[in-house]
């Protein structure tokens, strides 16, 4: 996470104006999705039947259990390495969010990155599971915002959402470890770029134009998490406007 940090850092913070009352109010929605999540992977650890009784399940229809519509959300199916990933970029990418958005705002952005990659898990993956669509939501809304007005986003989150949709191109392309590396890769180049242009947040735009080629290149290849991002970027750029 220092590296992170210290990629995303801009030469003059003072072109990066955040709302003070929005910096210093602390981030309740988050954490409560946070804590609730954890306790949720724990609960799916000690029981196993927790996660088969909230997983996407095609036939939920005929059975009457509506709550697998939204209840993916609460558990993850790919084990130990989903559940640290989606941990970790939720601390991280939400709380930038509900720093930007408050906390309702956040919720909209999260639910419309949820339902959007619920909708497209029933299509690619119907019997997956995890919040990482949900988050993805939010890391379109950043975007958007970064690119709508560069001023109301630090570098931080924008780096932070790139490199979690590098992980999940690298994912696709050979598992846990060419994701780790394409996220990696992300930092690495956000450092480089960091060091050598004076305002880093001129490339916000491009940025979101990259995100959103992303996001179709995923819907492309059948990939869960591409109608999210774009679903974000969407709800994001409604709810931003220049110097908002």
């Amino acid at each position: 996470m220092p590296a992170l940090l210290l990629a995303a850092r801009p030469r003059d913070p003072g072109r990066v104006l955040l709302d003070v009352r929005r910096r210093a109010t602390p981030p309740l929605v988050t954490g409560v999705a946070w804590v609730l999540t954890a306790a949720m992977a724990a609960g799916q650890t000690v029981d196993p039947s927790v996660l088969d009784a909230l997983r996407r399940d095609p036939s939920f229809a005929a059975r009457g259990e509506w709550w697998r519509v939204l209840s993916p959300l609460l558990v993850q199916a790919d084990g130990w390495p989903q559940i640290v990933a989606n941990l970790l970029f939720l601390a991280v990418i939400g709380y930038f969010a509900e720093r930007r958005f408050g906390p309702a705002r956040w919720l909209v952005l999260y639910l419309t990155g949820g339902i959007a990659g619920e909708v497209a898990g029933y299509a690619f993956e119907p019997h997956g599971a995890g919040n990482s669509v949900a988050i993805f939501g939010l890391a379109g809304g950043l975007l958007a915002a970064g690119a709508r007005d560069r001023r109301s986003v630090s570098p931080v989150p924008v780096v932070a959402a790139l490199a979690w949709i590098a992980s999940i191109v690298g994912l696709d392309l050979g598992g846990y470890v060419w994701a780790a590396i394409a996220s990696s890769l992300v930092v690495a180049v956000a450092t480089q770029v960091a060091r050598r242009v004076a305002d880093p947040t001129r490339l916000f735009r491009p940025a979101a134009v990259l995100a959103a080629a992303l996001g179709v290149l995923l819907v492309a290849i059948a990939d869960e998490h591409g109608l999210p991002i774009l679903a974000g970027l969407a709800a994001g750029a409604l709810m931003t406007r220049e110097g908002a």
